[in-house]
């Protein structure tokens, strides 16, 4: 299985007594999945935060697998033996989000548990637009902007189908071609369809 992970850097306060970084890591995810939670509105994408991103976090949490350290929290999302790419990329996209979009409350929270927050990581992968998220023939998809070798531009569905774009009409085509000239989103939190 494979997978891709946010780590997020941290440091103690000086003078300050420092909390478990567990708690801290607990604090974090529990704040981020409910504003994901208030946040997305649309029916699909809310499917995929209950169905594949809680079940990611309680997982790696049973499994201790998330790991924290007074230096560093990780998070990492797993593809489920290649059958949650799609899913996958989405949560670390709207993860990485929602801690950029909040995180003045962040570093509050961080220091009620002696700790400041690093997030550098947290921006380049928030701002980070290699894949675009869309809605695509009653699916919700992930675009990869940067064609693959073997297969070309392609779209994947959270329904496991995946669209290639040498074979959509010239109509599909000029709107996968907009999305990618204008960098456009719509997980839910960047923009709306």
């Amino acid at each position: 299985m494979g997978g891709i992970a946010l780590s997020i850097m941290i440091n103690s306060i000086p003078d300050r007594k420092q909390q478990s970084p567990e708690g801290l890591h607990k604090a974090i995810w529990d704040y981020a999945f409910n504003a994901l939670t208030e946040t997305i509105q649309n029916e699909e994408l809310s499917e995929i935060l209950e169905e594949y991103t809680a079940m990611e976090a309680e997982d790696h949490y049973c499994e201790g697998e998330w790991e924290a350290s007074d230096t560093e929290l990780s998070y990492h999302f797993m593809d489920c033996a290649g059958n949650c790419y799609m899913e996958m990329d989405l949560s670390l996209h709207w993860f990485s989000r929602i801690l950029w979009l909040n995180q003045d409350k962040l570093r509050i929270l961080a220091g009620e548990y002696g700790y400041t927050i690093n997030f550098e990581e947290v921006k380049a992968t928030a701002e980070d637009k290699s894949i675009l998220f869309l809605p695509y023939q009653n699916q919700f998809c992930s675009l990869y902007v940067e064609p693959d070798e073997e297969y070309g531009l392609f779209l994947q569905s959270y329904g496991e189908d995946n669209f290639h774009y040498k074979q959509m009409s010239d109509s599909d085509k000029a709107y996968i071609d907009r999305i990618i000239n204008e960098k456009s989103c719509f997980c839910g939190l960047c923009e709306k369809p």
